[in-house]
């Protein structure tokens, strides 16, 4: 799959002098999105664990549907403005979301949801959008 990089290069030769202050923000917008992943991908992992999860130096706030859902399934999930604390305890209940450009719930959390939510009982319905 290409770079960010490279897709703006080529669409560059095909569209002409690019604007570097619109590729930066493309470029930090893509870093945020690597990031948010990351940072869901534990998060989900300390509910489907049963561990405890503290996360400092991030921004919680970013993963905002995440911990919607993960809320909904029994996770307990806490934050200020640069830690995220996850645990669980008890069991995990079914949940229905969409998934959403962000704000919304990212289809790239998909996967990571549906195998914690194999541990619910009952029936958990996803919808892609």
């Amino acid at each position: 799959m290409p770079e960010l990089r490279e897709v703006f290069e080529m669409t560059t030769k095909q569209m002409g002098e690019p604007d570097v202050d619109s590729w930066r923000e493309q470029e930090e917008r893509q870093r945020n999105a690597r990031r948010n992943k990351k940072l869901g991908v534990f998060a989900v992992a300390a509910a489907i664990t049963g561990g405890d999860l503290e996360i400092a130096q991030c921004v919680p706030g970013h993963l905002q549907a995440v911990v919607q859902v993960l809320r909904q399934a029994g996770a307990q999930v806490d934050f200020d403005a640069h830690t995220l604390y996850v645990s669980r305890r008890g069991p995990l209940s079914p949940v229905d979301f969409m998934t959403a450009p962000y704000p919304g719930f990212a289809t790239d959390m998909q996967a990571q949801m549906m195998a914690l939510l194999t541990l619910a009982q009952g029936t958990s319905t996803i919808q892609e959008t």
